[in-house]
């Protein structure tokens, strides 16, 4: 019940573009997706949906071509989860990279999971993608949102990035930093 009412109420003070709630939270999904698939682009990977039916929470990525080791195994090792392929007969052509919820609020562990790709990617032979490269124009895409945008427990409108913010609600709250 705790984790419930503390995820519940992450959502209702989550505000962006002068949003709240709901709204605010639909729109940072749409900012991450679209911060995560400039990431995909730049480490060459193609989506598995045409752009017109690609979700807000999760891309399904297509393995490169030549890839013949399970990509997610891969990726794995890097310290971040993603999902194989789960449409018949095509499973093994793609991989699935989730970023939903609490992620989106959360930009160091969106760039964690495109520099881990990055990497898994890289040791399974897909060529030499650049992890700095990738995550960079992750960056570059969600800068713009952590300027526009109040995380829970930040008590600051736009003075304040958003790894500051998380971090200094991680020590409210007794965490460690993770990474």
């Amino acid at each position: 019940m705790l984790a419930a009412r503390g995820g519940l109420r992450d959502i209702v003070e989550t505000r962006c573009d002068g949003m709240t709630g709901m709204a605010a939270r639909s729109a940072l999904h749409r900012y991450a997706a679209d911060a995560m698939r400039s990431a995909w682009d730049a480490l060459g990977l193609d989506h598995l949906a045409p752009p017109e039916l690609r979700g807000v929470t999760l891309c399904a990525l297509k393995v490169p071509e030549g890839v013949q080791s399970p990509v997610p195994s891969a990726i794995a090792k890097h310290g971040v989860s993603v999902a194989g392929g789960l449409y018949p007969g095509l499973q093994k052509t793609y991989f699935r990279v989730g970023h939903m919820g609490h992620c989106v609020t959360q930009p160091d562990m969106l760039e964690r999971t495109v520099e881990a790709v990055a990497m898994g990617l890289n040791d399974v032979g897909a060529g030499e993608s650049s992890a700095d490269e990738a995550v960079e124009v992750f960056r570059e895409r969600f800068r713009d949102v952590e300027s526009r945008a109040l995380f829970p427990d930040s008590g600051r409108v736009n003075k304040t990035t958003t790894r500051a913010v998380v971090e200094k609600s991680r020590v409210a709250r007794g965490e460690s930093r993770r990474r």
